[in-house]
């Protein structure tokens, strides 16, 4: 028996059920299941995570092998790349054509297309990328529209996260990256979004439908309103705007039963405003038992802004933050941060290890402690305080401490568990407090997201170095414009369980100048599901067909499926958890890796998983990789010795890159230890067998040498007294 507790990193779905009556659950998370697409299991998890290594950095290997090892990422998701510039700025044309399109490649090629959400960058890429070229675009499309740009609000210089996160934009539309409003996964006011679900004909197709509300439901065009949006929530069942109109159009016609069918598929998909629902008038007659009781029970996260919400490279953003499946009718984003920058006034190497070590331990902890949102004098915390008082009474009706302080920094604070602050120069080590691991601290000054010498600015690693799990600056200056920077709602959706790259995502409106680093998938607050596999244990020799059973009773939240990957690729997602015939016969022999991820029915689609190791034998063919020295020095040679009966040729690879190919069924290669980097990694020998490929065990190699302790370079206004391990 196999649980999922120890080894649960996360996913997600977009309903509460807590508190709800076992018939009500029934219908929601039927229709749920039915409603939402195929990719509707969002992503959080190690599977659905592209790691990139420049391979030519000493300490972007360091920092990947410590990732890698400690979040589980499979083999297939790391990519290493090359000939990248050791610079903090690079041009648009590099970073597309030995980056951007490089790493895309690389997940169409290995079919992780559908399962990757995040890209992360380990240490040594450029984190600032020049597009003038985009901006005169820009400006130019402005000008046909009639519209001003005021130029020096652009600054053409963009971070290296948002950049990929606007993938698609930056290959197709470039130009659009500049928008101000370009992220559609950014959680809008609700009331707007109602109103605004498509673009072009569609939207003004639904805006004529919603005119004829105004009519009596015996007119014509107020049935040929209710066939207009009905066929809209057909071709978008997960556009809430529409299903939310559709319940208030079968409300005024006093058909009962239709008005609670869609407010549940609403609810469903996202619609959580029960203050607004209660309120709304044309819903005061409706009576019925089942609409009442899931109105009445409906969460009323989304009563000011819509509610925070599990993300996935598949899903089509609509303009109003839903989804929608129809061509052209919304945008498809990669979560994307970097690790940790360790070049110029960056974090020292031992730094960004202990980071990601702090980050990985937080996840799922439910931290304790206060979020604090400083208001002072200074225009940098003016820019976001209207916001502040909605994020403090979101976070206290979670049971969560929150608090306005008037000071630039909380000052001998035990507990900060996430912070909003606004001021050109700080240094943590003076106002006597202490961050949470896992905390998001982050603060509006011009340049934080600038790691050379910028004079008297403090840059966004002062947080991370004294705990903070991720953080943000700009690369440029960015003025003081509310779209570039994250909403305070940010710590608002992390305390949903948000990832912290969700989080980051979902409170930035116009995210190009931003840039993120930090452990995207680091989630202190979310509450994944325990369920127990029976039938196969780790290691386990199988053959022919094994028979998988899942437990989940003792599972604190309810559980809506599950997904299975093998070695990396996903191969099946399944709304139920019925018993699985698992017919390893397809597969080749030797080593193979499961995962079972578990998919919550929660509002933020949390997931667990279970990792099984297991040698298929079906047809006596095998591989083995061994070594006699499995932890070494950084500067001393591995011997590896390698074996495979019949074999015409083996590799050996550290995650997907060859290190080293004989021609022959086995032999002894010798491999430096310091092109593998520092810190933990694993090889796998694989050998071609009859035109298969028959994979070892992992070898588990532990490269030991110093880290740098200090920060490579530090101009004399950032220089600032180091922690204590």
């Amino acid at each position: 028996m196999i649980d999922t507790l120890n080894q649960t990193r996360c996913l997600r779905v977009a309903f509460c059920f807590s508190g709800f009556s076992s018939r009500l659950l029934v219908l929601l998370t039927s229709l749920l299941l039915m409603l939402i697409p195929a990719t509707a299991f969002a992503g959080g998890g190690p599977e659905n995570v592209l790691v990139v290594v420049n391979d030519e950095s000493d300490s972007s290997r360091l920092i990947a092998n410590h990732y890698i090892s400690l979040r589980g990422i499979p083999d297939r998701n790391v990519v290493y790349l090359k000939d990248i510039p050791f610079k903090e700025a690079t041009t648009f044309a590099i970073f597309e054509s030995k980056i951007l399109r490089p790493v895309l490649r690389a997940i169409e090629d290995r079919k992780l297309v559908g399962s990757i959400d995040y890209i992360v960058y380990s240490a040594d890429f450029p984190t600032t990328i020049r597009i003038p070229e985009l901006l005169d675009v820009f400006i130019a499309r402005a000008k046909v529209r009639g519209q001003k740009v005021q130029k020096k609000l652009y600054n053409p210089q963009a971070s290296i996260s948002s950049l990929t996160y606007l993938a698609g934009q930056c290959l197709h539309n470039k130009a659009d990256v500049l928008d101000l409003r370009v992220n559609q996964y950014y959680r809008i006011p609700t009331a707007l979004m109602l109103k605004g679900p498509f673009i072009g004909t569609a939207q003004k197709e639904f805006e004529r439908a919603v005119a004829a509300f105004a009519k009596e439901p015996s007119d014509p065009l107020f049935e040929s309103a209710i066939t207009s949006l009905s066929a809209m929530a057909k071709n978008n069942p997960g556009q809430t705007a529409v299903l939310y109109w559709l319940s208030k159009f079968a409300a005024k016609q006093g058909d009962e039963t239709a008005a609670t069918r869609w407010m549940t598929r609403a609810i469903a998909m996202g619609w959580s405003n029960q203050t607004g629902t209660l309120a709304d008038p044309d819903f005061s007659q409706v009576n019925d038992t089942v609409f009442r009781g899931i109105v009445n029970r409906m969460t009323n996260d989304g009563r000011t802004e819509i509610a925070s919400r599990g993300f996935r490279q598949l899903y089509q953003w609509a303009p109003n933050g839903m989804l929608n499946q129809t061509a052209g009718q919304g945008e498809r984003y990669f979560l994307s941060t970097v690790l940790a920058v360790t070049r110029n006034d960056g974090n020292s190497e031992a730094e960004a290890v202990r980071q990601i070590q702090r980050s990985v331990a937080a996840d799922f902890t439910n931290p304790k402690g206060t979020f604090f949102f400083a208001s002072t004098k200074d225009v940098r915390t003016r820019t976001r305080k209207a916001k502040f008082q909605q994020a403090i009474n979101e976070l206290q009706a979670m049971g969560h401490q929150a608090e306005i302080i008037k000071t630039k920094m909380p000052k001998n604070r035990p507990s900060v568990l996430g912070f909003t602050a606004g001021t050109p120069s700080f240094d943590w080590s003076e106002c006597g407090s202490s961050i949470v691991p896992g905390a998001i601290c982050e603060n509006l000054t011009s340049f934080g997201g600038r790691l050379g010498n910028v004079g008297n600015q403090t840059a966004l690693n002062e947080f991370l170095r004294y705990g903070a799990a991720g953080s943000s600056g700009t690369v440029t200056e960015p003025y003081t414009i509310t779209q570039k920077f994250p909403s305070p709602m940010i710590h608002v959706h992390y305390a949903r369980g948000c990832s912290l790259a969700e989080a980051f995502y979902q409170s930035l409106y116009g995210p190009f100048q931003t840039l993120i680093v930090g452990d995207a998938l680091c989630q202190p607050f979310a509450k994944p599901p325990v369920v127990e596999v029976d039938g196969i244990a780790p290691m386990e020799t199988i053959s022919h067909v094994k028979r998988l059973s899942f437990n989940k009773e003792n599972s604190p939240v309810r559980v809506a499926g599950m997904e299975l990957y093998i070695d990396g690729r996903l191969r099946k997602r399944d709304p139920s958890l019925k018993p699985l015939e698992f017919d390893t016969r397809p597969l080749t022999d030797g080593y193979h890796e499961i995962r079972i991820v578990f998919v919550a029915a929660n509002q933020i689609q949390t997931n667990s998983r279970s990792i099984i190791p297991i040698i298929v034998n079906n047809n006596d063919q095998s591989c083995t990789l061994t070594t006699g020295r499995p932890a070494c020095g950084v500067d001393d040679s591995i011997t590896l010795t390698f074996a495979a009966t019949g074999a015409t040729s083996i590799r050996i690879c550290q995650h997907e890159k060859v290190i080293a190919t004989v021609e022959n069924s086995g032999g002894v290669v010798d491999i430096e230890a310091k092109e593998l980097g520092r810190g933990p990694t694993t090889l796998r020998a694989i050998a071609t067998i009859n035109g298969k490929e028959v994979s070892s065990k992992p070898l588990h190699i532990k490269v030991n040498g110093p880290l740098l302790e200090t920060r490579p370079r530090t101009s004399k206004k950032r220089a600032k007294k180091q922690p204590s391990a």
